[in-house]
């Protein structure tokens, strides 16, 4: 899943939660319905990584195993706040997924609930409190020893950075975060940070440049089928190409862009697309 080799992953989880069933393994079932979620997630099938995490979480509860209820409370987390129009009930299941990793001691399920935090804290506009957050997550990454979780930090700062226009700042934490994602191989994150670094150079004037970035970031976007991902670069292609005097070609990548967010129902998305449309 880290890697972004989905099919494998979907085929070797197929093949668990079918023995787990046989064995009325109900530990294995939940796993296998979190990690099913997982995949559905980061391909933009919401409603499908929906099902399977509540699924994992009905399992985890009859269980009484904590430790699973919180991973999949999490990631369900995360789909609300791509599926909805408010953060509310994302930020509802960040706080009790929260509270269950604090009773375990469980500081990597608490460092990855500080990123989302400030992920939501960016998208109200609350860009003081989503710093904070998002340095909480970075330090505790460092305490644990997780250098994934310290580069998708590092990502945040980097966005956070961005729009509060501190640009060197930001380009420093996003090579440090580039050369982690690379040498993981974790493509669906090196494509991500490469998204911001063009954004960086589009806002700094470089508009030739950013093309360039963000080709290869469409390119990684493509490979590994992650839509959401796609959609957002091409959204930031039609910026580029406006800035670069193409009104054809902005049009095209947004409209582009509009039917992979009208496909995942991706409101926040698709507000900035139509913004820009109607524009």
């Amino acid at each position: 899943i880290e890697q972004s080799n989905y099919d494998e992953a979907w085929g070797r989880l197929e093949t668990a939660v079918n023995i787990c069933y046989r064995r009325e393994n109900g530990t294995g079932i939940a796993k296998t319905h979190y990690f099913q979620g997982c995949i559905l997630f980061d391909q933009g099938h919401y409603k499908e990584a929906e099902k399977q995490l509540q699924q994992s979480i009905a399992f985890a509860i009859q269980l009484e195993d904590r430790r699973i209820e919180a991973n999949a409370t999490e990631q369900l987390a995360r789909v609300y706040f791509e599926m909805d129009d408010s953060t509310e009930r994302a930020e509802q299941l960040v706080l009790q997924a929260m509270k269950m990793h604090q009773t375990h001691s469980n500081r990597f399920g608490q460092t990855k609930m500080y990123r989302l935090l400030s992920n939501i804290e960016i998208r109200n506009g609350n860009l003081d409190e989503a710093e904070k957050q998002a340095i909480t997550a970075r330090e505790m990454s460092e305490q644990i020893q997780d250098p994934v979780e310290k580069g998708l930090a590092n990502y945040l700062l980097v966005a956070i950075y961005s729009m509060q226009e501190s640009y060197e700042k930001a380009e420093v934490l996003a090579q440090e975060s580039l050369e982690i994602f690379r040498r993981r191989g974790n493509r669906r994150y090196e494509a991500m940070v490469l998204n911001e670094i063009s954004l960086n150079h589009l806002a700094l004037g470089y508009p030739e440049k950013s093309l360039q970035i963000t080709q290869q970031t469409l390119q990684i976007f493509r490979q590994i089928e992650e839509r959401l991902g796609y959609a957002y670069a091409m959204r930031h292609l039609g910026d580029i190409f406006k800035q670069l005097g193409h009104p054809q070609q902005s049009l095209e990548a947004w409209q582009e862009a509009k039917q992979i967010a009208e496909y995942l129902n991706h409101s926040h998305l698709l507000g900035q697309l139509e913004n820009r449309l109607e524009a």
